[in-house]
């Protein structure tokens, strides 16, 4: 009797863990749970980390023994699981994430420590031997290639580290490296408050040598930032006449491109008379416009498709420390939710990854608010979970953010194995069958609230921070002497993504489920 009994005990508990640990949870919660409760809430985010960190898995989303991401990996449409091989390439944006999110864990995060395991001691021991691997490959990297300074394009990954990719033998990008900068920030300050320093001198070492080249591969003069940069030698130490311009542009824009101009403005040793043209060049991107709503307008800063995308900087760097440009991100946001509510679309946009009815990606294509964007010939048929990622670095609550992530989520095939999928049509017929650092990684560090504690933190010190907020307030307000809508609200999902054209991945729908041991 007693066996009996034990046997049926253990039976009903492994069923309530196959309940309430099952990938395509997100039905299991309602609007107005995510919106009152605070516990639901909370639960919900743990499922999020929880899932979204089996991407985060060596052979999914990076390579363990190289310590290096892959731009992602496609999945099978029907089923759900991986299909066919990763894309064995990445850049420093998507190295960005993940330094960003071992930052987080390193520093003890609790949340963020569920992406790895639910033990903290083996998270913070996985998180090590991750950004010991990756330091290694960084450091091979330039051995093999020092004309890049220790800047890293688009690359080639295997288990040996990263190799150069067809394209970009001899290119190298500012504005991914500028993300990647001010992660390594992070994670050198995660690692020295947890008494890492042998690991934090690494990165310290390989930061300064990003700083120390530059301005030299870069700075092309009279305020003007290489946008894409040639390299002559990519064999030769550094040395100037080895870089030239890629014809690809400058890179003056107020989005994401900034990163990397306020580190060369503050730590490339540049002449004041170069900063000042720098920020000469910068301002006229600089542009306020107006978002009709029937409440009135909704003054923000224009953008070039309004992507998501473009609002990476906050995700870094404490900008929200300044109050005009605090207000002004509120005034975006709204803007991106009003524009979803009263369009009907059921999510938000962002540059993704198409969609189509197999595992077959057409291309890349942007997706943005045209009414509010210098693009005016953008997707609008195509939403994306990151395009709700800066929502969440607004509210300390996250209602808002979480309710519009839960919509997209309870889209069909929107949760599979490996956390959320990359994007799907708003009339829920097509599906990206992909999983990408960019479309779910984003998300996650925004839930985390980026970086920006830890890189303030580094500013303070670093003496810099308060000309980084004079700058910020100079520039700005320039352009916008005062804001409206700022009274107004930010809106809810209005509808749904249709869920009867399509069925859930198999291994990851309402009636499936499985069991974490």
């Amino acid at each position: 009797m007693k066996s009996s009994f034990f046997l049926f005990t253990i039976i009903a508990l492994l069923a309530l863990t196959a309940t309430s640990e099952k990938c395509r949870f997100a039905p299991d919660y309602t609007q107005a749970q995510l919106a009152l409760n605070v516990t639901a809430r909370e639960e919900y985010l743990e499922q999020v980390m929880h899932w979204e960190g089996k991407f985060m898995q060596d052979g999914v989303g990076f390579n363990l023994a190289a310590g290096i991401t892959y731009d992602g990996h496609p999945l099978n449409f029907t089923t759900g699981e991986l299909y066919d091989t990763p894309h064995l390439f990445t850049a420093s944006s998507k190295e960005c994430i993940q330094v960003a999110l071992l930052a987080h864990i390193i520093n003890q995060n609790p949340l963020a420590q569920l992406l790895i395991s639910k033990d903290p001691a083996e998270a913070r021991e996985t998180a090590v031997k991750i950004l010991t691997n990756k330091i290694t490959s960084y450091e091979k990297f330039n051995k093999t290639y020092p004309g890049f300074g220790g800047h890293i394009p688009w690359v080639s990954v295997n288990g040996t580290g990263m190799w150069l990719l067809k394209g970009w033998e001899n290119r190298v990008p500012g504005l991914d490296n500028g993300e990647l900068i001010w992660s390594m920030v992070a994670v050198i300050e995660a690692l020295k408050l947890q008494n890492l320093t042998d690991l934090a001198t690494r990165y310290q070492n390989y930061l300064d040598l990003m700083t120390s080249t530059a301005a030299m591969i870069f700075y092309a003069g009279n305020g003007r930032i290489r946008d894409v940069t040639k390299i002559k030698d990519i064999y030769a130490a550094p040395y100037p006449e080895n870089y030239g311009d890629d014809g690809k542009g400058d890179l003056n824009d107020p989005y994401e491109g900034e990163l990397f101009a306020f580190w060369l403005v503050e730590f490339g040793g540049l002449k004041q008379a170069d900063i000042d043209m720098i920020w000469e060049n910068h301002l006229p991107n600089i542009v306020s416009v107006e978002y009709k709503t029937p409440l009135g307008p909704i003054t923000v800063e224009r953008g070039w498709e309004y992507s998501s995308h473009e609002k990476w900087k906050f995700l870094m760097m404490p900008y929200q420390d300044v109050d005009l440009m605090k207000r002004l991100y509120a005034n975006g946001e709204k803007v991106r939710t009003w524009d979803s509510y009263l369009n009907n679309i059921p999510g938000m946009f962002a540059a993704i990854n198409d969609v189509s009815t197999n595992e077959t990606i057409p291309g890349y294509i942007g997706c943005g608010i045209p009414a509010v964007a210098i693009a005016k010939n953008t997707r609008r048929d195509v939403i994306t979970g990151y395009g709700i990622y800066p929502l969440f670095l607004i509210e300390s609550q996250k209602i808002n953010a979480l309710l519009w992530f839960d919509n997209y989520l309870k889209g069909p095939k929107m949760q599979n194995q490996f956390g959320a999928t990359e994007a799907v049509s708003i009339n829920g017929t097509m599906i990206s069958s992909l999983t990408t650092w960019d479309s779910k990684m984003t998300t996650v560090l925004g839930m985390l609230g980026g970086v920006v504690d830890l890189n303030r933190k580094f500013m303070q010190e670093s003496g810099v921070y308060d000309n980084f907020v004079a700058t910020v307030q100079s520039l700005w307000s320039q352009k916008f002497s005062t804001l409206k809508g700022e009274e107004i609200p930010f809106m809810p999902p209005k509808n749904r993504i249709p869920t009867d054209k399509l069925a859930d991945f198999t291994t990851c729908s309402s009636s499936s489920s499985k069991i974490i041991l």
